[in-house]
C-alpha cells in the first residue's frame, strides 16, 4: 500500500503528494480502519484475478499483456460532512502498470453498485440518502475521464469544492 501511495506515477496529473513514509500510511490506513468500523464502509483492494486463458492453460489472448501481480489500486466510498448534506466521497487510486485498462472502471462500478457501498443496484438508498462526491484536480485528465463515465458530472460552480484546495473540482454522481 505504501509503495502505490509512495508512486510518483500514481499522483501524475493529482494535487496530491505522495506519501514519503511508512508512518503516514499507518495515519491514513487507521483513517481507513475507522471508517470500516464506524460505517461499515470504505475502501477496497483491487488485485488482478488470474484471467480464465491462464486457467485453461492457454496464452493470453493476441495483443494483450496481463495485468501485474498484487496491489493494483484501491477504490471506495467512504462517509464525509459537506455543509450541504450527507455525502459519500469517492476514492479511486491507482498503480501506472494498471492505468488506462478499465481497472477502476471496473471496480469502482463494482462499488457503486453494491447495495451496501453505494445502494446503485436496487432501490438507490444503501447509502442512506446520502450524495455521491467525487473531489479531483482540474488538470487530473484520467480522473476526469473516469469520473465521467461513472456518471459523474460537474457540480454548480457556486458550490464549494470540500477541502477549499485551488485547483480541484466537484463532481457529483447523477441521480444521487
Amino acid at each position: 500500500m505504501l509503495a502505490l501511495h509512495a508512486d510518483p506515477g500514481a499522483f501524475a496529473e493529482d494535487l496530491t503528494e505522495p506519501l514519503s513514509d511508512r508512518a503516514q500510511m499507518r495515519w491514513v490506513l487507521g483513517r481507513w480502519r475507522e471508517s470500516w468500523a464506524e460505517h461499515g464502509l470504505g475502501y477496497l483492494s483491487i488485485r488482478a484475478h488470474r484471467p480464465a486463458h491462464e486457467i485453461a492453460g492457454d496464452g493470453p489472448p493476441p495483443g494483450s499483456a496481463p495485468l501485474p501481480q498484487g496491489l493494483l489500486g484501491v477504490v471506495g466510498l467512504t462517509p464525509l460532512t459537506t455543509a450541504d448534506r450527507p455525502a459519500l466521497s469517492a476514492y479511486w487510486r491507482l498503480s501506472p502498470a494498471a492505468t488506462g485498462r478499465g481497472v477502476a472502471t471496473e471496480a469502482m462500478r463494482a462499488v457503486l453498485a453494491h447495495p451496501q457501498l453505494g445502494g446503485r443496484d436496487g432501490d438507490g438508498d444503501g447509502d442512506g440518502g446520502a450524495e455521491i462526491i467525487a473531489v479531483t484536480a482540474l488538470a487530473n485528465r484520467a480522473s476526469l475521464a473516469l469520473a465521467l463515465r461513472l456518471g459523474f458530472v460537474p457540480a454548480p460552480p457556486e458550490r464549494p469544492v470540500p477541502g477549499g484546495r485551488g485547483g480541484d473540482v466537484l463532481l457529483v454522481l447523477a441521480g444521487s
